[in-house]
């Protein structure tokens, strides 16, 4: 899917914010950008959709001023999935938030894969979900919640170089997570564990009911 003609480029996030799955250190990010003059308030539009936890932004009045100057949207309720899908396909950019977990990889990160456009990815560093990054071929930038204002700011200004066209996921994301291939590979599991189970059944010796006398 095409990107639409704009003057911007547009990052978006579609889902629950919750439980440290905070926004905040790439919104104060992009805040600060802007006002160095590093980013335009004009070029960048931020969007933020689904039910999100006050925890996890900053203070209203950053989100007044924000949405006053014209780079953020706040969509804050559930949309359909095929309208999801859709605004994450038309986006220049995905926005990636899982900065609480060292070991789960979100199940929204491969459908960004798919997609193709360049991620943002506040994780963790050499977490499961940055390490999928590293290998999968799309292009992405990675921000750490140990990461200073400054380093923070560099990642970010560096994602919004990338260019915004889609890049299929390479031969080694495809092998690794492709539907058929992991159907075969279960298969195989499933078979292997029926068979030694038959093999241990078999090697038992029968045992025979004696009738006390």
């Amino acid at each position: 899917m095409k990107v639409p003609p704009r003057e911007h480029r547009v990052l978006s996030h579609i889902g629950h914010l919750y439980e440290k799955r905070t926004a905040s250190p790439v919104l104060e990010s992009i805040s600060r950008l802007i006002a160095a003059g590093r980013l335009s308030s004009g070029k960048v539009r931020v969007r933020l959709i689904g039910t999100t936890s006050v925890r996890e932004l900053p203070n209203h009045e950053f989100l007044d001023r924000a949405q006053s100057e014209g780079w953020l949207d706040l969509v804050t309720e559930r949309i359909p999935q095929r309208e999801a899908l859709q605004i994450a396909r038309s986006s220049d950019g995905l926005l990636l938030l899982q900065p609480q977990s060292t070991t789960q990889v979100p199940g929204k990160l491969f459908e960004y894969l798919q997609i193709g456009r360049p991620i943002l990815a506040f994780v963790p560093p050499d977490s499961p979900s940055e390490r999928l990054l590293q290998r999968s071929g799309v292009p992405y930038r990675s921000v750490y919640p140990v990461s200073t204002p400054e380093a923070i700011d560099d990642a970010v200004a560096d994602f919004f170089d990338l260019p915004s066209a889609p890049v299929a996921p390479n031969a080694w994301f495809e092998e690794q997570f492709n539907a058929e291939n992991q159907t075969r590979i279960l298969d195989s599991i499933l078979r292997s564990l029926h068979n030694c189970q038959m093999l241990t059944s078999s090697s038992i010796p029968a045992l025979r009911y004696v009738r006390p006398r």
